[in-house]
């Protein structure tokens, strides 16, 4: 489903990616409309499902976070019951931080956090790895940091139409 925005939606879009903790003045002011009319623009966009929410980001390092994988997860069989387990053990454990079901090679590919290697290590080996379903699991450990969380490229989704 495609929603319609206007130019004054998408920049209130883009300024909240960017700092989703501005007051409604601080971002009335970004975006040139009162703050009366931008509350309500908010409220329209918040009510239509646009936006999810609003939450902190944290630095994963600083709390104790060391490691982070991304882990592609092959099932026995592609079946709903075993696509469910997987979805189920993904929401039970705060290790994981994302799943997506994909089409390719891998039946999920997951985003897990761990303070160390040892830690992960036994998340892979003693809890994932015996999930019922499971088959096969490869694992990247990520070494770098390039670009993450940058938020959604509006000005090649929306359609403004002004």
């Amino acid at each position: 489903m495609s929603a319609r925005f206007d130019f004054m939606d998408k920049k209130i879009l883009q300024v909240l990616q960017t700092n989703g903790r501005l007051s409604n003045a601080k971002l009335a002011e970004q975006v040139h409309l009162s703050q009366s009319q931008c509350l309500r623009r908010l409220r329209n966009l918040e009510e239509r499902g646009l936006i999810d929410g609003y939450m902190a980001c944290l630095n994963r390092k600083n709390i104790g976070l060391g490691v982070m994988a991304i882990v592609l997860v092959t099932l026995e069989t592609n079946s709903e019951q075993g696509g469910e387990c997987l979805r189920k053990f993904s929401r039970d454990n705060p290790e994981v931080i994302e799943c997506h079901g994909t089409a390719g090679p891998a039946d999920y590919v997951l985003r897990i956090v761990s303070p160390d290697v040892e830690s992960y290590s036994h998340f892979l080996t003693q809890r994932l790895s015996t999930c019922n379903g499971v088959v096969k699991t490869q694992s990247h450990l990520l070494m770098e940091y390039v670009k993450e969380g940058a938020g959604y490229p509006l000005d090649q989704l929306l359609n403004d139409t002004e």
